[in-house]
């Protein structure tokens, strides 16, 4: 639809690699145009624009980001750029003894979620994420345990991991303390064992180190405002998981996220003039 209106080009498999303050009040990004198999499949492309929206996600976000400040391609950004980053307080999870669930359908899916207000620790939540039969089968043969189930439970981390360049590999690297998150992990401990006290279940896996839903790195009043400019850069704009601070309240981010998004457009779209076509 936005391609039909001929205002629009979309440009697959092309990695943007680096952005920086072009000529005037414009913005340049170097992308990389790659194969289906990841290699360079021609020289790095250059492009200018007078408006510039990053909305690569919490990681791919923060990384230009940091590494336009590190370089000097943006000087302008502030010492917040790739801090307050946390991974929503996900934690994959696997128990197993349980009975049947939605055996004829399902899946793979959140079904549904189950929240523990009053846990001691913490507020928590675990969504299931439910099988189909075929596919319980299939990984039953790798060894998965009989009636078991995937959940992914959230928490409220302490938003205390931060990004960093290397000028010897030009690599953006997270750095995510292993040890001081707080009581998240306590409170997801706690929800399973009353879960698996009350039912017979056992919890048979709880892996901290991974999670789906990133955020923080370019958050709401430190790095933007509160419509997503970035501060010091006018025309510069971040519209995506990068300006939450580290959790969105025990629940998958994407809507958090969407509204974000299209509340700062349509801010922005009012407020900026943006259809200025000045050259």
């Amino acid at each position: 639809m936005a391609e039909a209106t001929g205002h629009v080009e979309i440009l697959p498999l092309h990695n943007v690699v680096a952005i920086e303050q072009g000529h005037g009040d414009r913005y340049a990004v170097t992308a990389l145009h790659i194969g289906d198999d990841g290699a360079v499949v021609d020289r790095p492309r250059r492009l200018t624009c007078k408006y510039l929206f990053l909305a690569a996600g919490s990681i791919g976000t923060t990384s230009l980001l940091v590494r336009a400040r590190a370089t000097r391609a943006l000087p302008a950004l502030n010492d917040d750029v790739g801090r307050h980053w946390a991974t929503n307080g996900d934690i994959p999870v696997t128990r197993g003894g349980l009975p049947p669930t939605n055996a004829g359908t399902g899946g793979p899916a959140g079904h549904f979620i189950m929240e523990d207000l009053d846990n001691p620790f913490g507020p928590t939540s675990l969504v299931e994420l439910v099988l189909p039969p075929h596919i319980a089968a299939a990984l039953s043969l790798f060894g998965a345990p009989p009636d078991f189930a995937n959940y992914a439970s959230l928490g409220i981390p302490p938003a205390n991991g931060s990004f960093s360049y290397d000028a010897a590999t030009d690599a953006v690297r997270l750095n995510w303390p292993a040890t001081g998150l707080g009581n998240f992990l306590a409170a997801a401990q706690q929800t399973l064992a009353v879960l698996d006290r009350s039912n017979g279940s056992l919890t048979l896996s709880f892996n901290p180190s991974v999670s789906a839903h990133p955020l923080g790195g370019a958050v709401l009043g430190k790095v933007c405002d509160l419509d997503g400019r970035v501060q010091h850069h006018r025309g510069l704009y971040v519209v995506d998981g990068a300006l939450i601070e580290g959790a969105t309240g025990i629940a998958n981010p994407s809507f958090t996220i969407a509204a974000l998004a299209e509340r700062s457009m349509d801010h922005i779209l009012a407020e900026d003039h943006l259809n200025d076509h000045t050259p």
